[in-house]
């Protein structure tokens, strides 16, 4: 199949089309408009094939495209990053996301401060059980420490892996954060409920 992708508009409307397909779980269509932009692939063509690739859970998928992207000489940036970051944090990756957060000073010359690369290093710590870490971060991390989403996050991961002590302690950030919300007092009677029934 010769690519049809002759002007700048076109190239939009394909990254768009990638974007489209894959999100109403047509993978395979995505793709075959993402070949066919060929050599007119920009760094956003990439990273909607890549974030496709995610959205499904393949994590080997998008990170072989991150690869070939690098092949074909075009730069990631933030955006490309998080989705990469994200991918390996549903794929509890902590070793190969700690490369790609580390790569994208030292290779790209990326900051790293980007509140999306953060949250998604926290969603990581939080899936593999490295909670200390996580409490770090946010107690580091100026911006992610006044997230909502990210404390929501944490809350999560310490609901999943058990620790009382660091669900209260997030919960009651969260009620300062945001005191009309009942969803840091739902997840710790969750977590409870939890461990009641565990011991």
């Amino acid at each position: 199949m010769s690519s049809w992708v002759d002007s700048s508009n076109a190239v939009v409307l394909a990254n768009a089309m990638v974007t489209m397909l894959a999100r109403c779980g047509s993978l395979h269509r995505a793709r075959k408009f993402f070949d066919r932009i060929a050599a007119a692939k920009t760094r956003v063509s990439w990273t909607a094939m890549l974030a496709a690739y995610v959205q499904q859970g393949l994590v080997s998928s998008a990170k072989e495209v991150f690869h070939a992207m690098a092949v074909e000489g075009e730069s990631p940036d933030e955006v490309t990053f998080v989705s990469l970051l994200h991918a390996c944090s549903h794929g509890g990756e902590l070793e190969e996301a700690a490369q790609y957060f580390g790569s994208m000073v030292r290779d790209y010359d990326l900051s790293q401060s980007n509140e999306h690369c953060r949250r998604c290093l926290l969603d990581l710590l939080g899936r593999v059980g490295w909670l200390d870490e996580a409490e770090r971060l946010l107690a580091e991390e100026k911006a992610l420490g006044s997230s909502v989403v990210a404390w929501k996050t944490f809350l999560g991961a310490c609901k999943t892996h058990s620790s009382a002590r660091q669900a209260q302690c997030s919960s009651l950030k969260l009620r300062k954060l945001q005191p009309g919300d009942a969803t840091s007092y739902v997840m710790l009677s969750n977590l409870y409920a939890h461990k009641s029934q565990n011991t």
